[in-house]
């Protein structure tokens, strides 16, 4: 499963950078159409859309990742048992939220048609709210599943100083690798973040 879930996030930030790197080259492709005066329409609604597929597309990888937005004020004080109640909770209540938008999204699949955007004939507005809807659809796939996993604790619910912990062990042993290639790797890259257990 961890396989399975590694390629995936990998699979969504190769296609979000690439996603990234096309609303540069859009954007700058504005830029120097405007310095020399020429009139080029497309580039800002393009560049509108595909940062709306990106943030969706990109949504399902930082769910799985752990990214989770908590008051971490309040949340680390909490005992472990209450932690994971609550996020396995949140990520219900995320799941539901999205089962509301993924209706809206196929909603507009129907309404739209084959209407295309304002100032490209070529891309159907259908198109984007199907791949916002099948983003969406993961989303609420990754949500219960990772809520699953950490009610069943197989997932290690980190504190932001445990974190801070971890990530100063991960530099001194990288740096212990920089200087001497002999010394041992650390044993927390098997659980970095909230991963593992």
């Amino acid at each position: 499963m961890k396989k399975i879930k590694k390629a995936y996030i990998d699979i969504l930030t190769l296609i979000g950078g690439a996603l990234l790197a096309a609303i540069v080259v859009i954007l700058c492709i504005q830029i120097v159409a405007r310095r020399v005066s020429i009139t080029v329409s497309w580039t800002e609604e393009l560049a509108r859309y595909t940062f709306v597929v990106l943030c969706f597309t990109v949504w399902p990888a930082v769910i799985l990742k752990g990214s989770d937005v908590v008051i971490s004020f309040l949340f680390d004080k909490m005992p472990l048992k209450t932690r994971r109640a609550v996020l396995s909770v949140m990520h219900v209540i995320m799941a539901l939220v999205l089962v509301v938008v993924l209706r809206s999204a196929i909603r507009n699949i129907k309404v739209v048609g084959n209407v295309a955007t304002v100032s490209m004939s070529w891309l159907k507005l259908s198109a984007i709210f199907g791949i916002v809807a099948f983003d969406v659809a993961s989303a609420i796939a990754v949500n219960l599943i990772r809520g699953y996993e950490i009610a069943a604790g197989k997932i290690r619910i980190l504190t932001d100083e445990e974190r801070s912990l971890h990530e100063m062990e991960d530099t001194k042993a990288q740096i212990a690798q920089e200087v001497d290639p002999d010394a041992p790797e650390s044993d927390m890259k098997k659980t970095k973040g909230d991963e593992g257990k």
